[in-house]
């Protein structure tokens, strides 16, 4: 009886240990975001190592309350940051004024991965479309792009 509460314990043991390791989440990195992204209808962010970006033909769906631009895609410039909140990353992104924004403005890219938990490379960059909840996704990936 003894022995097989032995082997009992260690089969739980050894199930709790690779358990544990299936669920270690990889961290993106700043070098893993510079370069540039496309989504499947040819809108693209390049990131660059000084923390500035470019876009190209990006989707207005992107922008907070795009009902009020003329246009349906945009270029522009800004500024990114890798960030961590409540345990998903993100990259906060800063478009500068020009001619499409008068004004300038911030939304969200959120980091998503594979894996059951969307917590390991290779990564996404995904903007969601109004709740979250609704699944309406715009994603970027480093592949190459649509022709």
């Amino acid at each position: 009886m003894e022995r097989a509460n032995s082997i009992l314990i260690r089969f739980i043991c050894l199930f709790l240990l690779l358990f544990s390791f299936s669920c270690i989440s990889d961290k993106p990195t700043s070098k893993e975001i510079v370069g540039t992204w496309y989504s499947e209808d040819n809108g693209s962010f390049t990131f660059y190592n000084d923390s500035t970006f470019e876009v190209e033909s990006v989707t207005k769906q992107i922008l907070p309350f795009p009902e009020k631009f003329q246009f349906s895609s945009f270029k522009g410039k800004g500024l990114w940051n890798l960030h961590e909140q409540y345990g998903r990353w993100k990259l906060e992104i800063s478009f500068k004024k020009g001619e499409d924004l008068p004004y300038g403005m911030g939304t969200n890219l959120f980091i998503q991965g594979e894996g059951i938990l969307g917590n390991s490379r290779p990564w996404l960059l995904v903007y969601y479309i109004g709740d979250p909840d609704d699944n309406v996704q715009i994603k970027y990936s480093q592949l190459s792009k649509k022709e």
